[in-house]
């Protein structure tokens, strides 16, 4: 499912698309991290394209990160209040925010202390499960020059 990029974005050429129902990995999906120092904000997308499929923004050195997930749940009875992340056996579940864009099919929001066990563990391993509304995505660094973008993210944020 394409997702287009918010207007606050529109400008920049990052993308993905992401299955709605198994897993997806970098090795796979053809996905990566990259990081945007200027914006503070850290992509799971795929070079050239105007979708992605999540971000992880922060105020710098603020210690708190907003996650955001792009696109609509398949089955409009699973839908929940709820934004789910999972990394290295840690497991945080935020209460989350829908906001409708007409350039989107939805974004949904929650935020979460940098420095949160479930965080460090992403920092750690490279990897993050983001799952809501019987969606599950599986956002994982295929490169040490993706490690590198992530720890620039949380370094920038003040968790690092």
């Amino acid at each position: 499912m394409k997702r287009a990029l918010p207007a606050f974005v529109a400008l920049i050429a990052l993308g993905a698309c992401a299955t709605n129902t198994a897993a997806a990995t970098a090795a796979d999906d053809g996905l990566s991290w990259t990081y945007r120092a200027d914006q503070a904000r850290l992509y799971y997308a795929a070079a050239e394209s105007d979708d992605i499929a999540a971000t992880l923004e922060c105020q710098v050195r603020s210690g708190r990160v907003r996650v955001a997930e792009y696109g609509s749940a398949p089955d409009v009875a699973k839908r929940s209040g709820a934004l789910t992340l999972a990394s290295g056996g840690q497991t945080a579940t935020l209460k989350a925010k829908r906001m409708a864009d007409p350039l989107l099919d939805e974004v949904v929001e929650a935020e979460v202390p940098a420095a949160s066990p479930v965080l460090k563990q992403f920092q750690r391993t490279g990897e993050v499960v983001v799952s809501r509304d019987g969606m599950r995505h599986r956002l994982a660094a295929a490169s040490p020059f993706e490690r590198r973008e992530i720890a620039r993210f949380f370094a920038a944020c003040g968790a690092a």
